[in-house]
C-alpha cells in the first residue's frame, strides 16, 4: 500500500522520511532512496511511503479461526506420521498460532462488516487506524464485469464512505486481498486529495450519444484554438519568480497558478474525449489514480528484497506512457511536458531551487 507523508505526524516513520530528505539532498538516486527507505515521490510530485502487503490476508476471523483449529492437531499427527521434521512442525506451529491469536482479536474487537474484520494488517492499521471502522460491503455482479467501487458521498444528511465488492470477489480468497486492497487505496487518495481512480464510462465518446456530436466539435475546436506557446512562455516567467520552493515536480503548481480557468477547463475537457485509436478502458487504466491502485494488486506477493528492488509503479509501464494526472484537471502527462518543457529546464538548472522531501 501507498501511504501519505503526513503520517510522520504520528510519530511513526519520521527516521525514514528524515533519511530520505538527506539522501535527496546529497544527490542519492531516488531509486536508491527508496530501497533504503521505502519512500518516493509519485509523477504528481507527492511524497509517499510503501508498506508491504506480504503479511496481509482478507478473510472471516471466524472462518480462519476454525480453519486453524483443524490445522493445528492435523500438523502435530504429520510430525509423528514422520512427514516433517521438529523444526518445521515447530515453526509452522508458530505462525499457526500468530494468525490464531489475530483472528481472536478481530473476532472479540471489530465489528462485523468493517475493514478491520476483514483484513489482518498491522502494518497499515498501526499507521492509518481509522481505516479499521470503513464499512465493507457487497453487490450482486454475476451479470456484470465491475469487480468493486468506492464511494466517498458527503451531505448535510448523511456521510457514506465505504467499500463495496462484488460477491464473486468477495467469496473467493485469491480475489478477495487483491480487489479489496486496490479499493482501499482509493481511500487513501480520496482522504489525502491525491489523483484518484475512476471508471471507463466517465469518459466520452461520439458514439454514445447525438447531442455529444457538437459538444465534442465545439471542446476540439476550442482546444485547437488555444495559444500553447503563450501559454508555456508565461509558466516559464512565473518559473522565474520561484524562490524556496521545494524543487519536487512543481509542473503541477505553475500549470494551476498560470493558465486561466477557462484553458484549463479546455485541456480538461479535451482529455476527456475517446479519439481516434483510443479506447475508454485504456484511457481509465491510465488514470494514475488507477495506475498506482493497480500496482498495489501487482506487488502484494513481492518479497521484501523484491519489493525494494522494484519501484513503485514500475510494473505499470505502459499506462504510464499515457498518464492522466489529476482529479479535477485530467491533464496527460504529455501535455503537462509540452506545456512545461522550458520551465522545467530552467528549473533543473536554477540554484534558488531548494531540495525537499
Amino acid at each position: 500500500m501507498f501511504i501519505p507523508k503526513t503520517i510522520e505526524m504520528l510519530g511513526i516513520d519520521v527516521d525514514r522520511y528524515e533519511q530520505a530528505r538527506d539522501m535527496l539532498k546529497n544527490g542519492v538516486s531516488p531509486k536508491a532512496v527508496f530501497k533504503k527507505t521505502s519512500c518516493f515521490e509519485s509523477p504528481d510530485g507527492i511524497q509517499k511511503m510503501e508498506i508491504s502487503d506480504a503479511k496481509a490476508r482478507a478473510n472471516s476471523p471466524m472462518a480462519e479461526y476454525n480453519y486453524i483449529e483443524k490445522e493445528r492437531p492435523a500438523l502435530v499427527q504429520r510430525y509423528h506420521n514422520n512427514e516433517i521434521s521438529l523444526e518445521d512442525a515447530q515453526a509452522q506451529l508458530e505462525k499457526l498460532n500468530e494468525r490464531r491469536k489475530s483472528a481472536i482479536y478481530r473476532i472479540e474487537n471489530e465489528k462485523q462488516g468493517t475493514l478491520g474484520y476483514i483484513l489482518d494488517h498491522d502494518e497499515l492499521f498501526e499507521r492509518l487506524p481509522e481505516l479499521r471502522s470503513l464499512p465493507v460491503k457487497t453487490f450482486d455482479n454475476s451479470q456484470s464485469n465491475v469487480g468493486g467501487f468506492v464511494s466517498n458521498y458527503n451531505s448535510q444528511y448523511s456521510f457514506d464512505r465505504k467499500i463495496t465488492l462484488g460477491k464473486e470477489q468477495y467469496q473467493n480468497p485469491e480475489k478477495l486481498l487483491k480487489y479489496l486492497l486496490h479499493e482501499l487505496q482509493h481511500i487513501i487518495q480520496i482522504d489525502n486529495g491525491w489523483s484518484s481512480g475512476g471508471s471507463p464510462e466517465m469518459f466520452f465518446e461520439r458514439s454514445d450519444k447525438p447531442e455529444y456530436e457538437q459538444l465534442i466539435d465545439e471542446t476540439v475546436s476550442k482546444y485547437k484554438a488555444l495559444d500553447f506557446k503563450g501559454m508555456s512562455q508565461r509558466i516559464l516567467e512565473e518559473a522565474k519568480t520561484l524562490t524556496n520552493m521545494p524543487k519536487n515536480d512543481v509542473r503541477l503548481y505553475l500549470y494551476q497558478k498560470v493558465l486561466t480557468g477557462e484553458e484549463q477547463r479546455t485541456i480538461r475537457d479535451y482529455t476527456m474525449i475517446v479519439k481516434d485509436g483510443e479506447n475508454r478502458f485504456d484511457k481509465y487504466r491510465s488514470l494514475l489514480g488507477e495506475i498506482e491502485s493497480y500496482s498495489v494488486m501487482e506487488r502484494i506477493g513481492l518479497t521484501e528484497e523484491e519489493r525494494l528492488e522494484q519501484m513503485p509503479y514500475s510494473d505499470q509501464k505502459t499506462h504510464l506512457k499515457t498518464m492522466i494526472l489529476g482529479d479535477s484537471l485530467y491533464l496527460t502527462n504529455q501535455l503537462l511536458d509540452q506545456l512545461t518543457q522550458e520551465a522545467t529546464r530552467y528549473l533543473d538548472n536554477s540554484e534558488v531551487m531548494a531540495v525537499n522531501y
